[in-house]
């Protein structure tokens, strides 16, 4: 059984990237294109590399096709830029075209009511008992 070090190889990226990534929504395939372009850049010390479709197939599994039709929808929504042969993620995932995910409202006071008693519980149960007319 392999046991993964980072004396092995790692791929360092901002915590702040990574959660935008994670929260915005992306089909399967953009979501691997994006985390191969990262393993590609970041996990060898670059900012951009040139990837051809032949090695995001290889690594992938994605059919060239597809990898083709992914990388322009990745680029149409700003997540992926490329410069010449180049291609990188876009830092600035403001500018991502993208839908969010709906953070929930964290509670930040509590109500002065806060110490309550709770209603009576209602017995969930069936029985002839609890049943009323």
């Amino acid at each position: 059984m392999d046991t993964p070090q980072l004396e092995n190889g790692y791929m360092p990226i901002a915590n702040e990237l990574f959660e935008a990534f994670y929260r915005c929504k992306l089909v399967e395939y953009e979501r691997v294109i994006v985390m191969h372009i990262w393993r590609q850049t970041y996990g060898w010390g670059k900012k951009s590399d040139w990837i051809s479709n032949t090695q995001f197939w290889y690594t992938t599994g994605i059919p060239k096709p597809h990898v083709t039709r992914t990388l322009k929808s990745l680029k149409d929504k700003k997540i992926v830029t490329s410069s010449g042969n180049k291609i990188s993620v876009n830092k600035n995932y403001k500018e991502w075209k993208v839908e969010w995910r709906v953070l929930p409202h964290q509670v930040t006071t509590v109500t002065s009511s806060g110490n309550k008693k709770l209603p009576h519980q209602v017995p969930t149960k069936y029985n002839k008992d609890n049943i009323q007319n």
